[in-house]
């Protein structure tokens, strides 16, 4: 009986969070609350419906991810174990939902001409893109998320004292590296402290990943010299910034200029 209550009232709530839309902002700190503590329920209904419910709010543009994640941080030390699993598979959900991709046919008698032209209407489209995302709150990918604020919260959970919490850990670690790159695995050795048992396995399967070509495009246009835009914070511009901050967007400013055909 409670088993229902509890699920037809998560099931109405998302109803009318996708009816309302932002109308429904006002009611977020009343909501989201008793929804954290419903990822710790015993019933994997219960926590599914929740965590639909949470990405449900960010797809109407309720929240933002980042404020959103803001409010889920005491979740990755709360007392119940389920519920430090779960915020982190909605971590991964959140990143999985926003995944973008462009694949570009190869051609042997393409020149390199024309794929410099294919790479500034391909950027001129990303761009359109992202900022039509933005406007009707669809995107809550890395690039809307301070990942970096999140990272040393996980690395503990590295530790946790409940196996299903560290597993779910390692492969969010595993899911932000496909989305962010190599910046993931320079901070993992210089900031945090991994547990030694832990980390080279984890250095092993972002190796894998990358083997694989099973890396998202922010993470090779955030790690690719010719793709980001170095520009010091001094000189600036309000387009180089979209450019950086945004892991889709890049630059080819800097990169070498193609060899001109005779």
């Amino acid at each position: 009986m409670l088993l229902q209550v509890s699920q037809n009232g998560i099931d109405g709530m998302t109803y009318l969070v996708d009816r309302m839309g932002v109308d429904f902002r006002p009611y977020i700190s009343t909501v989201l609350p008793p929804i954290i503590d419903r990822l710790g329920d015993s019933k994997e209904m219960v926590r599914e419906k929740s965590q639909l419910l949470i990405l449900k709010l960010m797809e109407r543009d309720v929240i933002t991810p980042q404020a959103l994640f803001d409010k889920l941080m005491p979740a990755f030390t709360h007392k119940n174990g389920k519920i430090r699993e779960e915020v982190m598979n909605c971590l991964q959900t959140t990143l999985k939902e926003s995944s973008t991709s462009v694949d570009i046919p190869v051609c042997p008698s393409v020149s390199l001409h024309h794929i410099y032209l294919l790479v500034v209407v391909t950027r001129a489209m990303v761009y359109k893109s992202w900022r039509h995302s933005l406007r009707q709150g669809y995107w809550h990918g890395p690039q809307s998320l301070s990942i970096s604020r999140l990272i040393a919260p996980i690395v503990k959970l590295l530790s946790d004292p409940m196996s299903p919490v560290r597993d779910t850990a390692f492969n969010t670690l595993v899911e932000i590296y496909r989305h962010v790159g190599e910046r993931l695995r320079s901070d993992l050795q210089r900031k945090h402290a991994v547990p030694s048992s832990r980390l080279p396995a984890l250095m092993a399967r972002f190796d894998e990943l990358q083997a694989a070509g099973d890396m998202m495009p922010s993470a090779i246009t955030m790690d690719a010299p010719c793709f980001m835009q170095q520009a010091s914070p001094r000189n600036d511009t309000g387009q180089e910034r979209r450019n950086r901050h945004s892991g889709l967007l890049f630059s080819i400013a800097h990169c070498p200029s193609h060899p001109r055909e005779s």
